[in-house]
């Protein structure tokens, strides 16, 4: 648990530097700076990384949850504290199979990997429009944000291989 009474000597107060770094929907709230590899939001605080999402539910209770944060809106980036509820890791894990959103081959594929930059849908433009013969790796890395090996990689099925 973070000890906030140390931060008393700080310009801003945690609450206030939280919610600079979060964008405010009709429905969530989403974490707009730094994430984790599993795609969670993170926050520091003291020297700590902590989920964006924990804090969110520390920030709204006043108390650090001893048990699992769980997103009811299954946003990763929603750190809204109407939407998140506490479970225990089994019931997380029920959740996750009640929502299809459990992971039983060891790697996400696709879109549903964290480390994902671009949809499957991209990937077919960035293949259709390449075959075409009217583009180039560069263009194409240039309009998608991605690198020209990334390019490459799609275009050669060493990437994105199951589209």
């Amino acid at each position: 648990m973070p000890d906030y009474r140390s931060l008393r000597g700080s310009l801003k107060l945690p609450s206030e530097a939280f919610f600079e770094k979060v964008r405010k929907t009709k429905t969530c709230w989403l974490w707009d700076a730094s994430f984790r590899r599993d795609g969670y939001g993170q926050f520091w605080i003291g020297g700590k990384n902590n989920a964006a999402h924990r804090v969110s539910w520390f920030l709204k209770y006043g108390a650090w949850p001893k048990l699992c944060v769980l997103h009811r809106c299954d946003v990763k980036a929603c750190v809204n504290p109407d939407h998140l509820f506490l479970g225990t890791k089994q019931d997380n894990t029920r959740d996750m199979d009640m929502k299809g959103r459990r992971n039983t081959s060891g790697t996400l594929r696709g879109s549903k990997s964290s480390q994902a930059k671009v949809t499957e849908d991209a990937v077919r433009a960035i293949r259709a429009e390449y075959a075409t013969g009217e583009t180039t790796h560069h263009k194409l890395a240039a309009k998608y944000g991605l690198g020209k090996s990334m390019i490459g990689n799609i275009l050669i099925r060493k990437n994105w291989t199951h589209i």
